[in-house]
C-alpha cells in the first residue's frame, strides 16, 4: 500500500489514468484499489474530486471508443453460426 502511495504522490492523476485505461483495454491489471486509494486522497484535499471522476471516465471513454472502432472495422457475428450446445438444449424442452 505504502508503494501504491509513493506512485500516487510522484504520478498523480496520470497514474489513474494509465491504471484505468489498461483496465478497460483488457489487460488483467486492477484499477479499483488506485481509484480508492486516490478518492481517499481526495477526500483528505490532496487532489480534486471532480478532477479524479473526469480522469477516470475519460480514461474508460477512450478505451470504450478504441472497442467500438475495432468492432465497427472488424465485426464479429455471434449468431452466424449457432453452437451444438444451443441447438441441443432447443431439443431438451
Amino acid at each position: 500500500m505504502n508503494h501504491l502511495l509513493e506512485l500516487l504522490q510522484y504520478y498523480g492523476l496520470i497514474l489513474v489514468f494509465v491504471n484505468v485505461l489498461a483496465l478497460q483495454a483488457g489487460l488483467p491489471m486492477p484499477a479499483y484499489p488506485t481509484l480508492i486509494v486516490t478518492g481517499a486522497l481526495a477526500s483528505r484535499g490532496g487532489y480534486s474530486l471532480a478532477a479524479l471522476l473526469g480522469t477516470a471516465v475519460a480514461a474508460s471513454l477512450i478505451a470504450d471508443l478504441c472497442w467500438y472502432s475495432a468492432g465497427r472495422r472488424r465485426p464479429i457475428r455471434a449468431s452466424s453460426k449457432p453452437r451444438r450446445s444451443s441447438r441441443a438444449g432447443a431439443r431438451d424442452h
